[in-house]
């Protein structure tokens, strides 16, 4: 099963599903939707969408719905933006960006998915924290990490100001990535199924090609 987003019925995006026999299902009218993510048990998909907010402005929260179509449920109805949510391993709690804390940013935080406060687990310093990936893994030791990407203010004789780090927590933040590929420019992480490997972009080449993003693998 793939959830994507597309233009094809609406001057909107929605979110669709395709089947395993090449079905393609609407899964929601009127949004303006982004970035959804199928659940672990394959049956619901949280994504974002622009709502109209307080004085005539804009803002991103999140929803949930069943790949049938049905129990469309808002998760979030705040002031702030919040994107790009990400399933934990048992289903039960997404991570997400959002950019609700004045001093700090945009930050990743956790909230179960029945609702509930939000929790920081972020805490990388100055800079924006989004593009949250939680590792589906099953090894108790990775259940609780999240990839994310760092935007800081980029150096262009260096990289793009992109890194991409892991936390489970405050306090246990750190880069994603060490070595000789620590230097790069990073961002976009997607973990494989077995939790210890990780597919990136990144502008970084050896190669005589142009200075375009590339698709790179690393065992995290």
């Amino acid at each position: 099963v793939l959830v994507f987003t597309s233009l094809r019925d609406s001057a909107k995006p929605q979110v669709y599903v395709r089947g395993a026999d090449g079905s393609v299902r609407r899964l929601t009218e009127g949004r303006d939707a982004a970035r959804p993510e199928l659940s672990p048990d394959g049956r619901t998909v949280v994504f974002d969408s622009a709502e109209p907010g307080p004085g005539g402005t804009v803002q991103r929260d999140l929803w949930s719905v069943g790949v049938d179509g049905s129990n469309l449920r808002r998760l979030t109805d705040t002031a702030d933006n919040e994107e790009s949510p990400t399933w934990s391993p048992d289903g039960t709690r997404i991570a997400y960006a959002c950019d609700g804390d004045t001093a700090l940013g945009w930050q990743i935080y956790v909230r179960d998915v029945a609702g509930g406060p939000q929790t920081r687990i972020s805490d990388a310093g100055a800079g924006d924290a989004t593009e949250p990936s939680w590792n589906p893994g099953t090894d108790p030791a990775d259940r609780n990490t999240v990839a994310y990407t760092l935007t800081t203010n980029p150096d262009p004789n260096v990289d793009d100001g992109t890194e991409l780090r892991a936390t489970e927590g405050l306090g246990t933040d750190r880069p994603l990535l060490v070595g000789g590929h620590a230097e790069w420019g990073t961002r976009s992480a997607s973990w494989l199924p077995d939790g210890k490997d990780v597919v990136f972009l990144s502008p970084y080449h050896t190669c005589g090609c142009d200075d375009f993003d590339h698709v790179y693998r690393v065992t995290a």
